[in-house]
């Protein structure tokens, strides 16, 4: 993990580039200053970014990929630690609601719509930040999901699922991300002595998650 901040501020990009002229598109100022513009930074925009990043354009130059990300960086040492310390990272907003309440930079961004309240990750890595690094595959039978109004995968996805071939596709997303499958039983090292016997020890984030579950019902 990073011990050094890898992101900048918008303010900073926007002070090298200038000023911008929106009523004069052909003015210097409002050039192509990047060939990819990637809006988030969790997993789907991360593995976008790096596998364009390095490419080169049909001139020779290498590819330009900017990411812009809503919130801010956090750096080992620098996550909610206790639920005392969990108010000042959430944010949330309603259905219909443009104004956010609580920390508009907050690490825990809760998406309240209707009957589906969703937990979003706010900030440099989106969703990773937040789900306490916990990966399941699919099972197989998820793929064949359907509705009243039809199917709900692609049916190159249901037609592949549970192949050697689509299993690969996992395999290789493991291997980029380093997954190690959790030892069972934990280790003893992992392990504390409480009132009612020994209880796993569990990682802040994940305290702060259970926090966030405990809130919403």
């Amino acid at each position: 993990m990073s011990q050094a901040f890898l992101s900048r501020s918008i303010e900073a990009k926007v002070g090298e580039l200038g000023s911008f002229s929106l009523g004069n598109p052909a003015s210097e100022s409002d050039k192509v200053h990047c060939d990819v513009l990637i809006v988030g930074s969790g997993y789907g925009a991360a593995v976008a970014a790096a596998r364009l990043a390095g490419r080169v354009r049909p001139d020779g130059l290498p590819l330009s990929v900017w990411i812009l990300e809503r919130g801010r960086e956090y750096l080992p040492g620098s996550f909610p630690e206790t639920t005392e310390q969990l108010p000042s990272h959430l944010r949330a907003s309603g259905s219909g609601q443009k104004k956010v309440i609580g920390n508009p930079l907050g690490l825990f961004d809760l998406r309240l719509n209707g009957d589906m309240a969703v937990i979003a990750g706010n900030g440099v890595g989106g969703g990773s930040l937040i789900n306490a690094n916990v990966m399941e595959t699919p099972d197989p039978t998820v793929w064949q999901h359907a509705t009243s109004a039809g199917p709900v995968w692609p049916q190159s996805i249901r037609r592949d699922a549970g192949t050697p071939r689509f299993d690969a596709y996992f395999s290789t997303v493991k291997r980029m991300l380093g997954v190690q499958k959790l030892q069972k039983p934990l280790p003893t090292s992992a392990m504390t002595t409480t009132g009612s016997g020994t209880a796993p020890i569990y990682p802040a984030k994940a305290e702060a998650l259970d926090a966030v579950a405990a809130a919403i019902d």
